[in-house]
Parts: structure tokens; C-alpha cells; sequence
């Protein structure tokens, strides 16, 4: 029999609670290792990686090594009993009688709520668990981790097609939401492997829409004119405010107030000088982080901001998102412009635009808060396509 190893280690490549990190049990056997949470949890200093234990300077060193030390001993005695009576060793074995419990009896949902409850996410990625989980529940009620298998995904699928009328798109991303779940389960070593890994749904190339530069100005005009409903107009002002600002989401656009609003001291580029002028200045949501941006004020998008009462005052009252969208959709209608356009359209709208008009694409990076640079190069391939098929017009 191979040899098995057991081990603690500080998992400081998860997210700390309360600023401190889990120690976990880590066992090695068959070439494969898995992970089991002690449930302790300590600041990083107080933790010595070279022998795998406490340091002596840890607050509650010695009540945390006691309990260390009967977790150890616990594991030991599963193996040696195992070993002793002949059974066969394995992590599923050994995972049912270590945590004492039947682990796949778990809900999906129950496995979706440790994961949203250990993480820390954005809220808008809770809403979309949310929606995906209760997706799933009127597919099956309850679903457990241990009934997810390759039929079960099959018959997901076509209900999301057949019942729902979901196209390709859609359906996709609820499976890939699935196995999501799935990998979750693996990685926290409640599930051994993802039955569902190898589930693929085709996915149809998405068009992205995005107004250009007339259509803004259309718009623009549009709003400033009079003509629209008080309810179109509570639709229309954030829209375009989110076009001449970086693109922000919705949810970032409903929480500023004139508060966001500052001044900032720069070079000015043709005179050499000293100024200042105003930015939009916030923290925007990106997965489980928060992203400063500091965005220009253009002239276009102060003219949108409501007269200022309180510095806490909000700038954009906002329905919820598919109203606006609903908005936008006869908006779109009135003024004659044949795309489907929804608030986050804004966000490509803007960077389309900055691109083609010759803004650096690390400025365009930098404005829109993206860590990741390659998140921004797909609106510049935008961009080019935009090109050629103005300069097509030319022939």
C-alpha cells in the first residue's frame, strides 16, 4: 500500500475571515490530495509554514494546538482502523468518516449558499445565483449534489430549451452555472470529481450592440428637446450619463450621489499648466473586488445631472434595470434606431467609441476598470470592424 500523508497547512490562498486565514488538514493518498477545514482560524504571522504548525507567539497557542493535535489523532485512527480490518482506503471513505456526515445528501442550493457565504461576492453575482438557483429549482426541487450526473444535465438542457425557450446562449450559461456548482463541491472537497465536467452546450457568436457617435448625439438631442415622457426621460438620462462615463454598470450608476463628484489636479496638456477639474470617482464591482475609477466629467454628462439639494443626494433615482431596459427598447423605437439596446450597451457604446476615436487603449482600460487588458482589446477588434465597414460606404 502506498504511503498516505497527513498534513496541516494554511490555506492563505483563500479568501481570510475576518483578516484571518483557515488551517486545513491536507491528506495525500493514491497520488491524489484533499483538503478538510479544522474550522480554526489564525492570523498568517502566527503560522509556521516550514514545520506545518502554530507558532508559539499565536494567541490561544495552546488550546489551538489541543484541538490541532485531537483532529490529527482522529484522522490517524480512521486509517489505522481502516488498515487493521482490511477495508479499502480511499478520499471518499475517508471523507464520510472523517466529516461523520453523508456529504452528496447536500442540496445544490445548500452547496451555492457555503460558497456565497465563505466568498465574497458583489452583489449583483448574488442575484445571479440567485436567479440561477431558482432556474434550477423549478427543474427539480431540492436537486442533491449526489443526483447530478450527465442524464440529469441532458434533461436540464431541454427544459431550459423546450420548457423555458431558452435559446443556445441562455442554456449555456445555466449549464455552465451547473457545473460551476459542481466544481465548487470538488474544490471544497465535498465532491470527489464533477460528473458533469465534459458537458458542453454549443454557444451561437452573440452580436455586440452599441450606438455610434450620430445615434448618441440623436439621443442626446432627443433628451434635451422636451419630447419624452417624465418616465422615459428617468430611463434615458442615466443611459447617456453611463455613455459619456466610462461605461459604468447600472448597478454603479444607481449608487452615486453628488458625493462621487470631486476635483482632481493634472497637467494640462497643451498649456503645460496646473488645473483641476471634475471626475465621477468610484469604487465599481468586479467579480469579489472593488475597482477605484476616476472618470472626466465632459460638459455633455454634467448637463444630465439633476439639480444639487444634499452632497448624499442620489444623482440617477433609478427603476429596477428591466424597466429601464423596457425604456430603452421604445426609446430606440421613437428615434428609429434598429438595435437591441439595453443600459449595458452604454458601456460598449463608450468604449467603441473611445477607441475609434484614437483614446490609448490603457486609457480606455484604466477608465472602464478592467483589470485585465484583454477584457478591453475585444472592443478594439470592435473598433477595426468599424473600419472597414465605414470606409466601405467610401467605394
Amino acid at each position: 500500500m502506498k504511503k498516505i500523508s497527513l498534513k496541516f497547512v494554511l490555506r492563505s490562498d483563500y479568501i481570510p475571515m475576518d483578516h484571518k486565514f483557515a488551517i486545513y488538514l491536507k491528506i495525500i493518498m493514491h497520488g491524489e490530495s484533499r483538503m478538510y477545514s479544522t474550522k480554526i482560524y489564525i492570523q498568517e504571522r502566527d503560522w509556521n509554514k516550514a514545520t506545518a504548525s502554530l507558532r508559539k507567539s499565536a494567541r490561544d497557542y495552546y488550546y489551538l494546538s489541543s484541538e490541532l493535535e485531537v483532529i490529527m489523532h482522529r484522522a490517524q485512527d480512521i486509517i489505522h482502523n481502516l488498515k487493521i480490518y482490511g477495508k479499502e482506503i480511499n478520499h471518499l471513505v475517508f471523507k464520510r468518516l472523517f466529516t461523520g456526515a453523508d456529504v452528496p445528501t447536500l442540496t445544490l442550493r445548500g452547496m451555492a449558499n457555503l460558497i456565497l457565504n465563505r466568498e465574497n461576492f458583489a452583489d449583483e453575482t448574488v442575484k445571479y445565483y440567485e436567479k440561477h438557483l431558482n432556474k434550477i429549482d423549478g427543474f427539480k426541487a431540492g436537486l442533491k449534489l449526489a443526483e447530478v450526473d450527465m442524464t440529469i444535465a441532458d434533461e436540464y438542457e431541454k427544459y431550459c430549451i423546450s420548457k423555458l425557450g431558452n435559446n443556445a446562449n441562455t442554456t449555456s450559461k445555466s449549464i455552465e452555472f451547473l457545473k460551476r456548482i459542481m466544481n465548487k463541491a470538488v474544490e471544497h472537497g465535498i465532491m470527489d470529481n464533477n460528473p458533469i465536467k465534459a458537458k458542453k452546450v454549443k454557444r451561437l457568436d452573440g452580436k455586440m450592440e452599441y450606438l455610434n457617435v450620430q445615434e448618441v448625439i440623436l439621443l442626446d438631442k432627443l433628451f434635451h428637446s422636451g419630447d419624452l415622457s417624465d418616465n422615459y426621460m428617468k430611463s434615458l438620462r442615466p443611459f447617456l450619463f453611463a455613455c459619456y462615463t466610462g461605461g459604468l454598470r447600472f448597478s454603479d450608476v444607481k449608487r452615486l450621489t453628488f458625493k462621487n463628484i470631486t476635483k482632481q489636479s493634472f497637467i494640462d496638456d497643451e498649456t503645460g499648466e496646473m488645473t483641476e477639474k471634475e471626475v465621477i470617482s468610484t469604487s465599481i464591482h468586479k467579480s469579489r473586488d472593488l475597482q477605484q475609477v476616476d472618470v472626466p466629467l465632459l460638459a455633455k454628462a454634467k448637463a444630465l445631472l439633476p439639480q444639487k439639494e444634499l452632497d448624499e443626494q442620489q444623482l440617477f433615482p433609478l427603476f429596477t434595470e428591466p424597466a429601464v431596459n423596457r425604456n430603452l427598447k421604445k426609446i430606440m423605437e421613437i428615434v428609429g434606431i434598429n438595435k437591441s439596446i439595453s443600459f449595458h450597451c452604454s458601456r460598449h457604446t463608450f468604449a467603441t467609441t473611445a477607441i475609434s476615436f484614437g483614446m490609448p487603449i490603457v486609457v480606455v482600460q484604466k477608465l472602464m476598470g478592467h483589470k485585465d487588458i484583454k477584457h478591453t482589446m475585444i472592443y478594439a477588434k470592435v473598433a477595426d470592424g468599424l473600419k472597414f465597414s465605414e470606409m466601405k460606404k467610401m467605394e
